[in-house]
């Protein structure tokens, strides 16, 4: 048994004894030492780890481990909790479709926002409750508007881009630089309901071109 089995086999232990801080301890540190070539393993390990990451409340640190996983193995159980959590942005799925629409216009002007910072970050508990009224503020008038009504979810993630939102800035704004996703076989721009251009069999949308979630923008996944 090598060291990654024998971490592994502890972590379990551990999240037996619903002690799932020290069994993520554990988990990735059979991570870290689980041969490159042992994809069953890998897969196994990265399922683990998104359980306990959903039980300590990142759910979507978990999400993220998944598609990881799948991206090893797509028939894998960590797989099949990927599509069970995840919402047609690529994001954590939420308990209606409007606040899945919210959540991804959130994350699409809370991008906006950050990279017109040169600090690309938030400064203040304050700073982030101002950013969150302002962009909810646009929020209910896309709403009251009705304008999302029949529209695709890719015709919606169309129109959360187009929203210009004027953010106070605390500091000089950086200079703006759109980023075309393009994929370069097919010479083509690449929209959220393309195949992927990793080849990973899911539409863009759902993996390279995910919806990061305000965890992800603000702190990173684990």
């Amino acid at each position: 048994m090598h060291a990654s089995s024998r971490s592994f086999r502890t972590g379990r232990r551990f999240l037996a004894r619903h002690r799932p801080q020290i069994a993520l301890e554990y988990f990735r540190k059979a991570l870290r030492s689980c041969p490159v070539d042992e994809r069953q393993e890998l897969v196994r390990t990265l399922f683990y780890i998104g359980i306990v990451l959903k039980q300590v409340g990142l759910p979507s640190s978990a999400l993220k481990t998944w598609l990881t996983a799948r991206g090893l193995h797509k028939r894998s159980y960590a797989g099949r909790m990927a599509d069970r959590y995840m919402n047609d942005y690529g994001m954590l799925r939420q308990m209606s479709s409007e606040l899945d629409d919210w959540n991804a216009f959130y994350s699409v002007q809370l991008k906006k926002y950050l990279e017109s910072k040169r600090s690309r970050k938030i400064g203040s508990q304050g700073e982030k409750d101002m950013i969150w009224d302002l962009i909810f503020e646009y929020w209910q008038g896309i709403l009251r508007s009705g304008v999302l009504r029949g529209k695709s979810n890719s015709e919606k993630l169309a129109l959360f881009s187009d929203v210009e939102i004027i953010f106070p800035y605390f500091s000089l704004p950086a200079e703006k630089h759109e980023i075309i996703q393009v994929d370069f076989f097919s010479r083509s721009r690449v929209s959220p309901d393309d195949p992927c251009p990793c080849h990973s069999g899911l539409p863009y949308g759902q993996c390279c071109g995910r919806i990061k979630c305000d965890e992800e923008l603000l702190y990173g996944l684990f």
